[in-house]
C-alpha cells in the first residue's frame, strides 16, 4: 500500500516560501503554486524582494464562474495577458512564475504562440480619435460615458479616456491636428491627473486563443508530423497547407478527449489504493445531435 504520510508534508508560505525560492533560482527558473490567490500574492511580493534581480510573474487565476456563462472580468483578463506577455519577453533574467493550482488547471495559448501586443499609444502618434475608440472595442474594450473600470474606454472630442485592460488606473489621451499631444495617468474617482506618460499600452480585453490550433507553429518547429486536434479553424489551416508542416487531424472533442480517462482512472485507483470508487463516464459530450454519412 502506498505510503501517504507525505500528506503531513510542510510546504513554506509567505515569506519562507520566498527566501527558498530565491534560492532556487540562482540555479534555474523556478513555478510555485500556492493554495489561494491571497497566498501567491504575498510570496510574489515577498520574492520581488529576496530576488530584486529575478523577473517575477504573478499569474492571477481566472475569474469567470464555471458553468455560469459569465466571462471573466476584463481585469482578470488583462492581468493574465500581462503575465503571459511578461513570460514571454526574453530578458535573460531568473524567472519566477506564481500562480495557485487553479490556475494550472486552465487552458493557456501555447508556448511560443503569438501573443496580442494590444495597441500602443505615444504622444506625437497620428490620432484618429473615433477610429481609435473603435479598434479598442474590437479588442474587447467597452464603450461608455464615463471610465471606472478596465476595460473600458469614452470618447469626449478630441479626448479618449481608456482604462487599460491590465492596468490600476486609466489614462486620459489628447489630440490635436490629428495628433496625440499628451497622455496622462489619472485617478479614477477624483478625475487629477497622476503623471504624464510616455506612452501607454492598452491589452486585449479578450480571452487569449488557446485552442489546439494555436500548437500548430510550435508542433511545425518540433518537426513534428501530424498535430491531431479538435481545434483548428479554417483560414489557419488553410494558410498551413501552403507550407512544410504536420498533417493536419482534426476530430471531435469527445473523440480526441475521452480516451485518457480509462488511464486517468486507472491511475486513479492505483495512488489511491483502491480506497475510493472510480468509474468513467461513457456519456458523449459533443453538442452535435445528427450524423449524415457521405452519399458516395
Amino acid at each position: 500500500m502506498r505510503d501517504t504520510a507525505a500528506a503531513d508534508l510542510h510546504l513554506p508560505t509567505g515569506a519562507e516560501a520566498a527566501v527558498a525560492l530565491a534560492e532556487l533560482l540562482r540555479e534555474s527558473d523556478v513555478v510555485w503554486a500556492a493554495a489561494t490567490e491571497a497566498e501567491a500574492g504575498r510570496i510574489a511580493a515577498a520574492l520581488a524582494v529576496a530576488a530584486p534581480a529575478a523577473r517575477v510573474v504573478l499569474m492571477p487565476e481566472t475569474d469567470a464562474l464555471p458553468g455560469a456563462g459569465i466571462a471573466a472580468s476584463a481585469a482578470n483578463i488583462g492581468q493574465r495577458r500581462a503575465a503571459l506577455m511578461a513570460l514571454a519577453a526574453g530578458e535573460g533574467r531568473r524567472t519566477a512564475l506564481v500562480t495557485t493550482v487553479g490556475a494550472l488547471a486552465h487552458v493557456w495559448p501555447a508556448p511560443g504562440a503569438a501573443l496580442d501586443p494590444g495597441l500602443v499609444l505615444r504622444p506625437g502618434d497620428a490620432a484618429d480619435l473615433a477610429g481609435l475608440t473603435q479598434r479598442l472595442v474590437a479588442l474587447g474594450y467597452v464603450e461608455d460615458d464615463r471610465v471606472d473600470e478596465p476595460g473600458e474606454v469614452a470618447l469626449h472630442g478630441q479626448v479618449v479616456d481608456l482604462f487599460p485592460a491590465q492596468d490600476a488606473a486609466p489614462v486620459r489621451i489628447e489630440a490635436a491636428d490629428g495628433r496625440i499631444t499628451a497622455i496622462s495617468r489619472y485617478d479614477a474617482v477624483d478625475q487629477r491627473t497622476i503623471g504624464d506618460l510616455d506612452a501607454v499600452r492598452a491589452l486585449s480585453a479578450q480571452e487569449p486563443a488557446a485552442a489546439g490550433g494555436s500548437l500548430l507553429p510550435a508542433a511545425a518547429a518540433a518537426g513534428a508530423d501530424v498535430l491531431l486536434t479538435s481545434d483548428l479553424k479554417h483560414h489557419p489551416a488553410s494558410d498551413a497547407l501552403e507550407v512544410a508542416g504536420p498533417a493536419l487531424c482534426d476530430v471531435a472533442h469527445f473523440a480526441s478527449e475521452w480516451p485518457w480517462l480509462p488511464v486517468a482512472a486507472a491511475a486513479l485507483r492505483d495512488d489511491l489504493a483502491e480506497a475510493v470508487e472510480v468509474a468513467v463516464s461513457r456519456r458523449r459530450t459533443d453538442p452535435w445531435s445528427l450524423s449524415v454519412g457521405s452519399s458516395s
